[in-house]
């Protein structure tokens, strides 16, 4: 590749990743958040918005998916010169939200008998049990905007849904603040959540007024056509994500086993390191759309280059994330009040700091094989690698041995390194190229 081509790829790929940038970003933000706004009822409070954000991704992991394959398929059916068949591709994707959505939301009956399956401490599944049964009413509406945000992503307007998901975001600290206010307590923060999706499904429609007629989706097209692909590559991709979250849940559990302050130091961590590391998903998103336009085309060279280009913008991000190493115990004291928990958790922190690199391998490339299609092997790789090495070792060592929450931690980041050194293999083998032939087979 030329270097004028490589400039040419670097800003395309910069100025398109930069919406879903902001998009991932703001979504790692909301938890950030949360643990400000419910920070003044306690360190307990915090706690348990840390351990039931992994909890309902948990429980949503079934409508995690569905954002990254409706533009997988939107994009390859441009890529064919086909853009009136992508509405199809959306209209399957809603079906499989609203429907897998509210199975979920039925789990809020269960959530006091599974909090206190998992939890001993009374006040720390108190809070758990109502944050969460709050949070579980928004899994419909976050199913559908998942979709939303693939369809306009796939067609390339992803200015819709950065203007619907920072409204989305903006809605939802100022509700989540006011109910927490007014003496809703950690139900308000959940409350807030679920309100403002809401709002974003009836923005998102109101934007279906707005886009070039032919992907418009009102109008009546097939519902069913795209329905299996969408739900295939879905279960996927949101069987990847379950056993992820899973595996952070277990986590939050073993730390939470530790003790409550144990649990509300990998919270802090895990936000920050999350705060960083969404860059990079948005990053791995913008590369999804180029890689599945390539590879619609027939142009497997050009998808691996967009790929490449993608993860050398993301490590240039990374080290210019090195700049927070300068003010460490400041970003800290935003979240942890006492002092000597701090000077506690400052190398820890410093550590992540440096391992967000390894998250460049991992996160880009992995989306980029997501907009090829190939989710299946890719599944199949994460899945082993979190639940046969990494959680019976940090169970052994941490629950077994007795061992502190820095051991567990560093366990974390060396699992992510492993994953990460994986993902660059799998991507070098070009194996997704017959991969994403295969599934345009099956699409035929």
């Amino acid at each position: 590749m030329s270097n004028a081509t490589f400039n040419l790829r670097f800003k395309q790929i910069l100025v398109t990743a930069i919406p879903h940038m902001l998009l991932m970003m703001s979504q790692s933000l909301i938890s950030i958040v949360d643990m400000l706004i419910v920070g003044n009822i306690g360190v307990t409070a915090i706690a348990a918005v840390g351990l039931c954000g992994f909890i309902f991704a948990v429980l949503t992991s079934g409508v995690t998916g569905i954002m990254i394959s409706v533009q997988s398929v939107v994009g390859k059916k441009i890529g064919e010169g086909k853009p009136q068949s992508t509405v199809n591709a959306l209209h399957g994707a809603l079906l499989v939200a609203i429907v897998v959505g509210s199975v979920i939301t039925c789990s809020l009956f269960f959530i006091p008998w599974f909090i206190y399956l998992l939890i001993d401490d009374p006040l720390l599944a108190s809070n758990s049990i109502e944050y969460l049964q709050a949070l579980v009413l928004a899994a419909p509406a976050i199913g559908v905007v998942r979709a939303f945000r693939g369809y306009f992503a796939g067609i390339g307007k992803n200015r819709f849904s950065l203007m619907v998901i920072l409204s989305i975001y903006t809605a939802n600290i100022l509700i989540s603040y006011s109910l927490v206010s007014l003496g809703f307590g950690i139900k308000g923060a959940g409350l807030g959540t679920a309100i403002s999706f809401y709002i974003g499904v009836l923005l998102f429609l109101a934007c279906g007024f707005l886009v070039d007629k032919q992907y418009r989706f009102f109008k009546r097209v097939s519902i069913t056509v795209h329905f299996k692909e969408i739900a295939k590559l879905s279960f996927y991709a949101g069987f990847q994500q379950l056993f992820f979250s899973a595996g952070f849940a277990v986590m939050f559990i073993i730390a939470s086993q530790i003790g409550a302050q144990s649990l509300a130091i990998v919270t802090v961590l895990n936000n920050l390191m999350l705060f960083s590391v969404m860059p990079l998903i948005g990053l791995g998103l913008a590369s999804a759309t180029f890689v599945s336009y390539s590879l619609g085309a027939k142009q497997n060279g050009e998808a691996k280059k967009w790929g490449n280009t993608a993860l050398a913008v993301g490590l240039t991000l990374c080290a210019l994330q090195l700049l927070i190493l300068l003010i460490p115990q400041q970003v800290l004291t935003l979240f942890l009040k006492d002092s000597a928990l701090v000077e506690k958790v400052l190398g820890l922190f410093q550590l992540t700091v440096i391992f967000i690199f390894f998250e460049a391998f991992a996160q880009i490339l992995k989306f980029a094989m997501f907009g090829a299609g190939y989710n299946r092997r890719i599944a199949r790789v994460t899945i082993a690698l979190q639940w046969l090495l990494f959680i019976p070792g940090v169970y052994y060592l941490c629950i077994v041995k007795n061992q502190h929450i820095d051991v567990l931690w560093f366990c974390f980041l060396a699992y992510r390194a492993i994953e990460a050194l994986l993902i660059a293999l799998m991507w070098q083998g070009e194996k997704w190229f017959f991969d994403s032939t295969k599934q345009a087979d099956i699409a035929k």
